[in-house]
């Protein structure tokens, strides 16, 4: 849009409904790469604070795009090669003879800075629009 722009006061509205929508499709881009930014990190993390037996389990966790609207994205983070351990492993589980595994907390420290830096990362975008 051009500064000191003249328009006639009919035409307001629709400059004004233009310079919305055009500020609306900047924020929804700079989201979205936000959101995107912050799975494929946490992803990367998620990879370096798993448990390493054999190297499977922290080596499985992937980003997967949910949904993606005009108003709305949602990613996944998943362990796509041994799903089934992320709860045993995260809260521990009984053993066959009697007590319990230790917990090994990796997935809800990972999920709580994920949290923590989309809504710092959304501020600042919607601060330099």
């Amino acid at each position: 849009m051009a500064k000191n722009k003249t328009i006639s006061p009919g035409d307001l509205g629709a400059e004004i409904a233009a310079i919305l929508s055009d500020y609306t499709r900047e924020v929804q881009e700079a989201i979205t790469a936000d959101v995107v930014e912050v799975a494929k990190d946490t992803k990367n993390e998620l990879k370096n604070t798993s448990p390493k037996l054999t190297g499977s389990y922290s080596k499985g966790w992937t980003t997967e795009k949910v949904v993606q609207t005009e108003s709305r994205i949602v990613y996944r983070i998943k362990n796509k090669t041994d799903w089934q351990l992320t709860h045993l492993l995260e809260y521990g589980h009984a053993k066959p003879g009697g007590g319990m595994t230790r917990a090994i907390p990796h997935i809800d420290p990972a999920d709580r800075k994920a949290r923590e830096k989309l809504l710092r990362k959304i501020k600042e975008s919607i601060q330099k629009s």
